[in-house]
């Protein structure tokens, strides 16, 4: 499934739930399909732009000439992005509305300020669409930053499609910008929200459940077809000892990160694998040399992230790059005090060796 398609099915997800999280490992693809979902809200569509010479503008700019159906709001063409990452400091008034000090010369009150998502609403309720991009949403007080909109956010507690008030439609608290004082405020049903969160993250608190209902999950996957097509890399194709073309090399690669994957899985679960934007995030290199400094660069990315995951546990990492007599990676034991422990031994990584470490990681 290309990422145009997986764009679209986003897309109808947040025409029908409004509300959207991307879950998915580190280097998965959720920042390359959140900017495909930005780029087709917008209506700009890959097509090519008719060229006409004798114009004031040869080179016209390329918009779709009408919103499809199944877009969200496809009947409004005022169409805005809004973007936001949460982290520690991210508070109620950077996403929804609050008061701070008006540090003006001479003014020592306060001031209103509006959010991402107000700021989103009132676009979107003076006839206008709003799409809200909300990176690494869980490594900021997420339940915090939302606030009362957690329930106002809900698709039936929004305004109807004409932005009139429903019975069921719930209100949020913001400040009046004039007055100061706390006012009423409904969602419009053309603000949607796609936010995105490593779910393996163990550095930040899991969301509640509570939390997370509100939003349709959709899960992307580290994928090996992708790979695998986009530098033709032929199934269960044999390694040989020593690489005598940039293809041995990139499936060295390809098959270490597969079996790392494998042993991850195992131990820690498939939401924890690494994603397949560690191998086709770098450029492809364009000769034999160049292609053992991009696998050091592909390897020493997978080495850091599986460390990550099993930090202070040598016998983990033992069995995830399977380490043992005779290869580079081996456990060796070692006395301390009257105990005897067993250490991983690593390697020191070059381009006279990569090749070698990438097939016993493999299982070559």
């Amino acid at each position: 499934m290309t990422t145009e398609d997986q764009a679209k099915i986003l897309l109808n997800n947040l025409k029908d739930y409004k509300n959207v999280l991307l879950l998915g490992p580190p280097a998965s693809g959720k920042s390359m399909l959140m900017a495909e979902v930005g780029k087709a809200f917008m209506g700009k569509l890959d097509v090519t732009p008719e060229i006409k010479p004798s114009d004031a503008v040869p080179i016209p700019a390329v918009t779709s000439a009408k919103i499809p159906e199944w877009m969200p709001s496809s009947n409004r063409t005022d169409r805005r992005i809004f973007h936001i990452t949460f982290h520690q400091g991210t508070k109620h008034r950077d996403f929804v509305s609050g008061i701070i000090p008006n540090l003006q010369k001479g003014d020592f009150g306060f001031r209103t300020v509006r959010g991402v998502l107000l700021e989103a609403n009132n676009h979107a309720l003076n006839g206008g669409a709003s799409l809200i991009l909300i990176d690494e949403m869980n490594r900021g007080p997420a339940v915090s930053i939302f606030g009362d909109t957690l329930t106002a956010i809900e698709a039936d507690k929004r305004l109807d499609e004409n932005d009139k008030q429903l019975y069921s439609s719930a209100p949020f608290k913001t400040f009046d910008e004039a007055t100061g004082e706390p006012t009423d405020v409904f969602l419009s049903a053309h603000v949607y929200i796609l936010s995105s969160m490593n779910e393996a993250d163990s550095s930040v608190e899991a969301l509640d459940i509570a939390f997370l209902r509100r939003f349709k999950s959709v899960r992307l996957s580290p994928s090996e077809q992708l790979i695998k097509d986009h530098f033709n890399i032929i199934e269960n194709s044999d390694l040989p000892k020593v690489p005598e073309n940039i293809d041995h090399i990139v499936s060295g690669v390809f098959y270490a990160w597969t079996f790392v994957n494998e042993r991850i899985s195992i131990g820690k679960g498939d939401a924890f694998k690494i994603g397949h934007g560690v191998i086709l995030g770098k450029n492809k290199p364009s000769n034999l040399e160049d292609a053992k400094q991009w696998a050091i660069d592909c390897w020493s990315t997978i080495d850091s992230l599986t460390k990550e995951l099993f930090y202070g546990n040598d016998e983990a990492l033992a069995v995830v790059y399977n380490a043992k007599a005779g290869n580079h990676y081996k456990m060796e034991e070692f006395e301390f005090g009257n105990e005897r422990i067993e250490k991983l031994l690593e390697p020191i990584i070059n381009k006279e060796n990569i090749f070698k470490i990438l097939r016993e990681v493999a299982g070559y």
